[in-house]
C-alpha cells in the first residue's frame, strides 16, 4: 500500500495511518510522501493554501517530528526515509540526488514504516 502526498489532504491523518496498520500485511510496508510544514516548501505551500489556494487550501501539513509521532502512535515504526528538494522554492529548479534519511529542511520526505 502506497500513499503519496495524501496525509496532509485527509481529514483525519492519523485515524488514516491506524486504518493503514489495521489492513496492512504483518510483514507489509507502508511508504508514505510527505511536504514537511517545517521546509521552506511546506511553509511556502501553506502560505498559498491560507491564501486560497485551490490545491492547498484544503491541506494541513505537519513537521517532520508529527509526523514521526504520528506514525508511532499508529503502530509503525520507521525502518527508512529518504529526501529531496533541499533547493530553495525560488531557486532554479534542478535534478537532485535523493537524500538517505529524514533530512531537516528538505522539502519532500518519503517514509518508509512497518507494523
Amino acid at each position: 500500500m502506497v500513499f503519496v502526498v495524501t496525509l496532509c489532504f485527509a481529514d483525519d491523518s492519523a485515524a488514516l495511518l491506524s486504518e493503514a496498520r489495521r489492513v496492512l500485511a504483518p510483514s507489509g510496508r507502508l511508504v508514505v510522501g510527505v511536504v514537511p510544514l517545517d521546509s521552506a516548501w511546506g511553509r511556502r505551500y501553506e502560505a498559498q493554501g491560507r491564501a486560497g489556494h485551490p490545491f492547498y487550501r484544503g491541506a494541513r501539513f505537519l513537521t517532520l517530528a508529527e509526523h514521526r509521532r504520528m506514525f508511532t502512535g499508529a503502530g509503525f515504526t520507521i525502518t527508512g526515509a529518504y529526501s529531496t528538494l533541499t533547493q530553495a522554492p525560488s531557486d532554479e529548479p534542478m535534478w537532485e540526488q535523493a537524500h538517505e534519511g529524514a533530512v531537516p529542511g528538505a522539502g519532500f520526505v518519503a517514509f518508509e514504516a512497518r507494523p
